[in-house]
């Protein structure tokens, strides 16, 4: 018996058929055995009990997977994702007899496997292991859950447990190393998506009874496991059990047959338990099950799976979508994108959107390069509630807009694109790659330029939460700190966008919709290719026409045009400079012209684009070890978030043995959230418990409310978001 599941009491049912349920079960892995093993390892397996992996292989994110291949990919029974088998020495463990890898527990270790070339280090390697031991664990959290879930709808339940089946994706968060805050503007950005930090999501498409009085249509249910520092979102929202000690949220979105519009449902067990906040995390799968319902009709694309089918009576379906995550919360991991990501992900399993005329034209054929980048698009705009647009084809964004912050798609594409070991250079508006070359004299024809960057095997980055949050929703009628200062920055990059567009001559300047686009604009007239001192004129140029513009843009503060000017040269270094450099200098392993690249930008972000505390502007600083240098060139950090105007002097510690890192800065939305540092893969840990250290020193944890626990974690550039 290679799934030996002890029989438990499910509301009332124990599986009919115990034995004929364990032959199946072994039955379904022998089918799948020819895409896991090799004909000698399967023997191997069956005859030892042992296993060995085959060859690790780079998955490709699963949007650019044919759609048919999408229909026909495994789901596991809930039983056997939910169950805690662990997994050592390669893979298998044996106990009582038993085979410990599971059949989930096989694939989603040849889809998190980095590629072969990094076996040869054991260091990576027992990365890759610890890697999987807490993305295993996610799923099973989130399997628990959705089991919980079931349990208490048992009304709702027809069939044996071990009939539920279930398909699971992994969603990572990213990493942001380059382009703050340049995305929304079409600008460019350098990326990787996070391994072994993200989100498990595990779904179950179920039948409702046909005594429902629903209505008929589409119920989609989202479970989440909240993480430490999200508890007060249980107020409204909480469900009637825990997970692992965690308390667990969920809310439920009906689609009736007839209505073009999704409608909420208030949970009956926090009815009466109405909060302080107006807005909370259901505005998330609010927005986006709200924005597809609208774009793609989803009741259209019900189909009846085959635990499904069964149910002749049914007058509904119910899909249950369980959340599970290791992110810090409001860290600017992308938390938000990584949720509305996923979403996406997890429907279009069930419910086949990417097969729809609709989503073919204006995304794009599953086996075109460009689908991806443009479902990316997509989903930024889904976050941010605008039309999606793709030559003529428009999918309208809704009417209460998206979650409340106007961004960007860069999270969503480094979600989607990532791979192990790699950075990703991006451009956007559209989202596209962002092609540079080694050198810059090189001639930038395509033969010679890339949009990817590989990480060095010795280098690895840690990730410093400061423990504020930076939260861009859920805070009183949806506003809060974060929001207000990411809105006001791409509302600065839009307004300097239409005082440049308004201050001269718009001949041939028609068809620029953002600031990068008229750099391009700008480049062309002069006839520059690429980057060349010139680009001193442009920028110049550009001034010269937003102050002018700015006079003609009516009912202006006098100051307006010093505020442009300021957010257009910050885009300006940052897009056009800064990125590219960076991309170059991780390219050659010019790691000593890396930091200097990074300190620039990080001081660009608190001088220029003010969206950082004193904590996010200062942890950088100690963690490149010229934190000394704030007495002599001071930063001016926002007051943002902060009672203090000035920084306080800085900490002397003995500095013999302190390591200092190869470049840090920090990143995401700004207004609080996390900050990274690259250093040697060695040093990585002894590096991280001084960073830590350091940060407590300078500012110790206070207990107000307003602060979560403070997290300093290794993460190096993993895969994007697959389904296992």
């Amino acid at each position: 018996s290679f799934i030996d599941h002890p029989s438990r009491s499910r509301c009332g049912r124990r599986p009919k058929h115990p034995e004929r349920q364990r032959s199946r079960s072994l039955g379904e892995l022998l089918a799948s055995g020819t895409a896991l093993f090799s004909s000698c390892q399967l023997a191997a397996f069956v005859c030892t009990n042992r296993c060995k992996f085959s060859q690790p292989r780079e998955p490709r994110p699963v949007v650019l997977l044919p759609t048919r291949s999408l229909a026909t990919m495994e789901s596991f029974h809930l039983r056997e994702v939910s169950s805690s088998y662990p997994i050592v020495d390669g893979g298998a463990n044996c106990s009582g007899g038993h085979a410990a890898a599971s059949r989930f527990d096989l694939s989603l270790h040849d889809k998190l496997a980095s590629p072969g070339a990094r076996q040869e280090n054991s260091v990576k390697r027992s990365f890759d292991d610890v890697t999987f031991d807490t993305v295993r664990n996610l799923f099973r959290t989130a399997a628990l859950a959705l089991e919980s879930e079931l349990e208490s709808k048992c009304a709702t339940r027809h069939g044996d447990d071990d009939d539920i089946l279930a398909h699971c994706h992994w969603i990572p968060g990213r990493i942001e190393v380059m382009g703050k805050h340049t995305d929304y503007a079409g600008g460019n950005s350098l990326v990787c998506a996070t391994a072994g930090r993200g989100m498990s999501m595990v779904s179950s498409f179920i039948a409702d009874s046909g005594e429902s009085d629903d209505g008929g249509g589409l119920k989609v249910t989202i479970v989440s496991v909240l993480p430490c520092g999200m508890e007060h979102h249980a107020k409204k929202t909480a469900a009637p059990y825990r997970i692992a000690g965690r308390p667990v949220v969920h809310h439920t979105i009906r689609i009736r047959e007839g209505n073009s519009r999704a409608a909420e449902s208030q949970n009956e067990s926090s009815a009466d338990c109405l909060g302080e906040e107006s807005v909370d995390w259901t505005i998330y799968p609010t927005a986006v099950i709200h924005r597809l319902h609208q774009n793609f009709g989803l009741l259209h694309h019900i189909i009846n799976e085959n635990h499904v089918a069964s149910q002749t009576n049914a007058s509904s379906r119910h899909l249950l979508i369980a959340i599970s995550s290791n992110l810090p919360p409001a860290s600017g991991l992308s938390t938000s994108s990584a949720f509305v990501t996923g979403l996406f992900l997890a429907l279009d399993s069930h419910l086949f959107l990417t097969e729809s005329t609709a989503y073919r034209r204006a995304i794009g054929e599953p086996d075109e390069e460009s689908t991806v980048h443009n479902l990316s698009t997509y989903l930024g705009n889904v976050e941010n509630g605008r039309d999606y647009i793709r030559s003529d084809f428009i999918l309208e964004g809704t009417v209460q807009g998206g979650v409340g912050t106007f961004g960007g798609s860069e999270d969503h594409a480094a979600i989607l694109m990532g791979r192990s070991d790699e950075l990703r250079v991006l451009s956007f508006c559209p989202t596209r790659p962002c092609f540079f070359t080694d050198d810059k004299e090189k001639s930038a024809l395509r033969k010679h330029a890339k949009s990817v960057v590989r990480l060095s095997p010795d280098l690895i980055f840690v990730v410093a939460y400061s423990g504020a949050k930076a939260e861009k929703a859920g805070g009183t009628e949806g506003v809060t700190d974060a929001s207000i200062g990411y809105n006001s920055a791409s509302d600065l990059a839009r307004k300097a966008f239409e005082a440049y567009f308004a201050g001269g001559d718009n001949k041939g300047v028609e068809s620029t919709q953002t600031l990068a686009d008229a750099i391009k604009w700008e480049r062309q007239q002069l006839d520059i290719a690429g980057a060349s001192p010139q680009d001193e004129c442009i920028e110049a140029r550009m001034i010269r026409r937003i102050k002018v513009g700015v006079h003609a843009m009516e009912e202006q503060p006098r100051d307006y045009s010093t505020a442009l000017v300021r957010r257009f040269e910050h885009f300006y270094d940052e897009s056009e400079h800064l990125v590219l450099a960076a991309a170059r200098a991780l390219s050659e392993e010019a790691l000593d012209a890396l930091g200097p690249i990074v300190d620039a930008s990080h001081r660009g972000a608190v001088n220029m684009l003010k969206n950082q505390i004193e904590e996010t502007a200062w942890l950088p600083l100690w963690a490149r070890g010229i934190d000394d240098q704030l007495q002599t060139n001071p930063l001016h950090v926002s007051d943002c978030n902060s009672q203090r105007s000035k920084l306080p002097p800085p900490e002397r510690s003995n500095k013999s043995q302190r390591i200092k890192a190869i470049a840090a800065s920090a990143f995401g939305a700004g207004f609080g959230g996390s900050c990274w540092a690259l250093v040697r893969r060695h040093q990585a840990e002894e590096f991280a418990r001084q960073w830590l250290r350091a940060y407590d020193e300078r500012f110790p944890p206070k207990d107000n409310g307003t602060c979560v626990l403070r997290e300093f974690f290794l993460v190096e550039p993993g895969p994007g978001a697959f389904r296992v």
